[in-house]
């Protein structure tokens, strides 16, 4: 039994709504001890309960129904492999009232280390905070799913029936987490094609957008001419770039824009390039100290 513990107020009506088809399945029970129920039905708390039983179809089924040894449930009392059909679960009220002690548990028929505790109390205390009345949900949703909006008569009954009064809800999109960036080489020489590419997720596996653009350099500041690189694909994840060779040994940089459709998440990938004119000769001096971005890390 794992630590969870919900605490119930006798008297009120509490509902357990299993929308999840397995989980259905599985069979929410309340029981009266921590290994009652399992696998077979006994132990289960009846009194003060009402069960809402579905067919495959999502028919209702209000007749009889057994408890198989396996945990499954069927339609008849007596299981016939011509004329039962499986049950699932999609909804279970609880009324816990004076008969009931004051700890139950709550688990899965077919597992009993699935589930929690119930402590039953006959009033609430007093509240400590006025602000813990209200309630924030958040909703995630991904854009796997759009254009298409959620079937209204789902998510308001999930809202009306699963949620406190209190509680308001929203919908929520995470932005893609950029792992780290990088090349398929430490140094590149001007000239060099080199692969780049990122280590990219996004919490709700949503689908991906990639944008990659020439941060710096741009220009030469001895030239006058164009520093920006050829990037073969910006919009692949790996992409290979045609670097051009600026003036001295400069540091690259590429962005690497990830959109999932709410958000846009940004990283920098440096690259180092040598140039026409190194700063192990300071004799040349067709070159300012301006055209440089290298770190003075690189240059020791």
């Amino acid at each position: 039994m794992n630590a969870k513990i919900l605490k119930l107020i006798r008297g009120q009506s509490y509902t357990f709504n299993i929308s999840n088809r397995e989980f259905g399945r599985n069979i929410f029970l309340i029981t009266t001890d921590e290994d009652g129920g399992t696998k077979t039905g006994s132990g289960e708390i009846t009194n003060g309960v009402v069960n809402t039983w579905v067919l495959e179809s999502g028919e209702e089924w209000t007749g009889e129904y057994n408890y198989r040894e396996n945990g499954d449930v069927y339609t008849l009392a007596i299981f016939s492999e011509t004329n039962s059909q499986q049950l699932d679960k999609s909804k279970l009220v609880f009324t816990p009232n004076s008969s009931h002690p004051d700890t139950l548990y709550f688990q899965s028929l077919n597992n009993k280390y699935v589930g929690g505790q119930i402590t039953l109390i006959d009033a609430a205390g007093s509240l400590l905070n006025s602000e813990e009345l209200r309630y924030l949900c958040g909703l995630r949703q991904t854009n796997r799913i759009y254009p298409f909006n959620p079937y209204v008569p789902f998510v308001t009954n999930f809202l009306t029936e699963s949620f406190p009064a209190s509680v308001r809800s929203f919908f929520f999109n995470d932005a893609p987490i950029i792992s780290g960036l990088f090349a398929n080489t430490e140094f590149a020489d001007g000239g060099d094609t080199i692969l780049i590419s990122g280590l990219i997720s996004d919490p709700e596996n949503d689908i991906l957008s990639y944008l990659w653009s020439n941060v710096s350099p741009l220009i030469s500041l001895t030239t006058s001419g164009s520093l920006v690189s050829d990037i073969d694909d910006p919009t692949s994840l790996t992409t290979s770039v045609t670097l051009t060779t600026p003036t001295v040994d400069t540091l690259y940089k590429f962005m690497q824009a990830v959109s999932d459709s709410d958000n846009t998440a940004t990283g920098i990938l440096s690259v180092p390039v040598s140039g026409t004119y190194s700063f192990t000769s300071w004799g040349d001096t067709d070159f300012v100290l301006g055209d440089c971005g290298l770190p003075y890390s690189y240059l020791l």
